[in-house]
């Protein structure tokens, strides 16, 4: 069982995922994104949220109830996209005009992410789930392509780096690895371990 652990749909049971394909993010670790994408969804007149590899949806829907504007949900797998419109049908249910947000679903490959997503859709959040056995070299060419000037999505907002919230979900036996690869492209990292599975934050 999925269940919203705080803000507006506080308590909603989204529905859970038929085989252990699926991961669904636990809840400390919902709990603890929140926590720190707390000051973004805070600060941002209208803070738009990926949910990339999203599964379940669960991650996406819990910023939703803390205040997300928009959360944008980047799936490929056919079961996994209808489970996460099943999801957005019941969240979408609970949404009233004193409590906005809205949903899109992409069916496309988060490893392959075009140029004009960026430009319609430029997150400030980014919460990314990859399969463990790509997350190392996920992590590596996302950092290094989101740092490049000539990227869109800071040719067309010119934000600062540093604007960007990223949190990555990863298996703690990737921790040292990973951690490497932001300090190896000059980004400070903070890691939060949750004993088989650890979150990773960075501003980028």
């Amino acid at each position: 069982m999925i269940k919203i652990h705080g803000g507006i749909y506080k308590n909603t049971t989204l529905l859970s995922p038929r085989n252990d394909r699926i991961r669904p993010v636990p809840a400390v670790m919902r709990s603890a994104a929140v926590n720190i994408a707390r000051p973004t969804l805070q600060t941002q007149a209208n803070p738009v949220v990926w949910d990339m590899f999203s599964g379940s949806a669960a991650m996406g829907m819990e910023l939703a109830s803390h205040g997300a504007a928009q959360v944008i949900f980047i799936e490929s797998h056919p079961e996994s996209l209808a489970l996460i419109q099943d999801n957005i049908d019941l969240i979408g249910s609970k949404t009233t005009p004193l409590h906005p947000c809205s949903f899109l679903m992409m069916d496309c490959d988060a490893f392959q992410l075009k140029p004009k997503w960026w430009f319609h859709y430029s997150p400030h959040i980014i919460f990314s789930d990859p399969p463990f056995e790509s997350t190392l070299s996920w992590i590596e060419s996302f950092i290094q392509d989101l740092g490049l000037d000539s990227h869109p999505v800071r040719a067309r907002d010119s934000p600062k780096n540093g604007s960007i919230l990223l949190l990555v979900k990863i298996a703690s036996s990737h921790l040292k690895d990973c951690t490497q690869i932001f300090k190896h492209n000059e980004r400070s990292v903070k890691t939060h371990s949750y004993g088989s599975v650890s979150l990773l934050s960075s501003h980028i």
